[in-house]
C-alpha cells in the first residue's frame, strides 16, 4: 500500500499494527492519566452543568448526572481544551472548520462566525441540560439487564488468564485473516507470513500464556471464606428486610426536633459535602476507609478515626451518600467491623433528600 507524496513520489504507509498499538496506547494513557477519553462532548456537558448550577444549585448538586461533577464542573481539562479550540478558531479565521461539526471543530467554527456552528454548540449545551433533567426517565435503560458487576470470564466459567489467552489468540487470528483477505483482493499483502507478523503473533500469545503461570491456583483462597460468605449473606438478608433503613421524613422530623444522641454521617467527597448537605451531618468520605488497593485499612486505625467523630458506640448513627452505594461500605465498617450498636442506612441519600424542598439542608 502506498500514499502519494507530491515531492518524492509514492511512499509506503506506516506499519498499521504498530500505528494501532500506538493509538491504543495513547487512548489507554488518556484514561489512566485523565480518567476519560479524548472526546470533547464531556466539556460541553460540563458547561451545561455550570449553567444549570448557576440557576438551581441545590437541584443540580442532587442530580445524578450533573451532580457527580461537584460544585465546580468547569474545572476539567476538556473545558479548557474547548476554550483553547475556540481561541484557536478565532485566530485561524474562516476556513479552519472542515465540513461537518463535532464539539471541538464547532467551537472553532463559532469563533470564525459560522452560524451553523453556533447553533450546534447551543443545541449541544441545551441538550446536555435536557438530558440531565430527563435522566430519571432514561435511567432504567442504563440499568436494563444490570446484574451488578459481572465479568465475561465468570459467565463463561473460565479463569481470567484463560480468557485473556483465548481473546489474544482470537485477535491474532483476526490479524492473519485480515492480511489474507487483503491478499485475495489486491493480489499482495506486505505482512502476511512476514517475520514481523510472525514475531508479533508469537510475542502476544506468549505474553498472554504467561498469565497462566502468574494466576493464583484454586487452593489460594483465604481461610475463613465460608464464614465471611455466611456473614455477608446474613447482612444482605437484613438489608432486604430494611431492618436498618430510615426514611427521609423520619430523619427530618428527628433532626428538626433536635433529638440528642443522633449522628448523621455524610460519606460523600469533601467538595460535595461543602456545597450542600443534610443539616447537622458530619463528613467522613468513604474513601478514607480504604487504601490504594481498595482494601479496608487496619481496624485499629478505623476505630481511632471514628472514635474521634463518634465516641460512644451506643450512639444511633445514620449514614448516607449520594445514592446509597458508598454509604453501604461505611455502614459495614461501623456496624460489622467496629461494633457500633445502632447503625442505620439512608439508602436513597442526597439525590432524594435535595429534591424534597421541605427537608432541611445547609452548606
Amino acid at each position: 500500500m502506498n500514499s502519494v507524496n507530491g515531492n518524492n513520489g509514492p511512499r509506503p504507509f506506516s506499519n498499521p499494527y504498530l500505528a494501532g498499538m500506538l493509538l491504543g496506547g495513547a487512548l489507554l494513557a488518556s484514561f489512566v492519566l485523565l480518567g476519560a477519553g479524548l472526546g470533547a462532548s464531556g466539556g460541553i456537558a460540563r458547561i451545561g452543568a455550570s449553567l444549570s448550577s448557576s440557576i438551581a444549585p441545590v437541584h443540580t448538586a442532587a442530580s445524578e448526572y450533573f451532580g457527580a461533577w461537584g460544585e465546580r464542573p468547569l474545572r476539567y481539562y476538556l473545558v479548557f481544551m474547548l476554550g483553547g479550540t475556540f481561541l484557536g478558531g478565532l485566530i485561524s479565521g474562516v476556513g479552519f472548520v472542515m465540513g461537518g461539526w463535532c464539539p471541538g471543530t464547532a467551537a472553532s467554527g463559532a469563533a470564525s462566525g459560522k452560524i451553523d456552528a453556533v447553533v450546534f454548540l447551543a443545541g449541544a449545551v441545551g441538550g446536555s441540560i435536557l438530558f440531565n433533567e430527563l435522566f430519571p426517565l432514561v435511567k432504567p435503560l442504563y440499568s436494563l439487564g444490570d446484574r451488578s458487576l459481572r465479568f465475561i470470564y465468570e459467565d463463561l466459567g473460565v479463569t481470567r488468564a484463560m480468557f485473556a489467552l483465548g481473546l489474544t489468540t482470537v485477535g491474532v487470528v483476526v490479524f492473519w485473516l485480515c492480511e489474507w483477505v487483503e491478499k485475495l483482493r489486491n493480489g499482495r499483502s506486505p505482512y502476511l507470513g512476514s517475520p514481523f507478523l510472525k514475531a508479533f503473533s508469537v510475542a502476544y500469545i506468549a505474553a498472554a500464556a504467561g498469565l497462566l503461570i502468574l494466576e493464583p491456583g484454586p487452593n489460594a483462597a483465604v481461610a475463613g471464606t465460608s464464614g465471611a460468605a455466611a456473614a455477608e449473606s446474613d447482612l444482605l438478608a437484613a438489608l432486604d428486610r430494611a431492618d436498618d433503613h430510615v426514611e427521609p421524613e423520619e430523619l427530618a422530623d428527628r433532626l428538626m426536633a433536635g433529638e440528642p444522641g443522633l449522628t448523621v454521617v455524610d460519606v460523600r467527597p469533601v467538595d460535595e459535602y461543602a456545597a450542600f448537605h443534610i443539616r447537622g451531618a458530619i463528613n467522613r468520605p468513604y474513601t478514607e476507609d480504604v487504601d490504594k488497593s481498595a482494601s479496608f485499612k487496619p481496624t485499629e486505625g478505623l476505630a481511632a478515626a471514628y472514635s474521634a467523630l463518634i465516641p460512644d458506640k451506643q450512639t444511633q448513627v445514620i449514614v448516607h451518600c449520594r445514592t446509597g452505594h458508598q454509604a453501604s461500605q461505611t455502614f459495614f465498617v461501623l456496624k460489622h467491623l467496629l461494633g457500633y450498636a445502632d447503625v442505620r442506612w439512608y439508602d436513597a441519600g442526597w439525590t432524594e433528600w435535595a429534591t424534597k424542598l421541605e427537608l432541611p439542608v445547609e452548606r
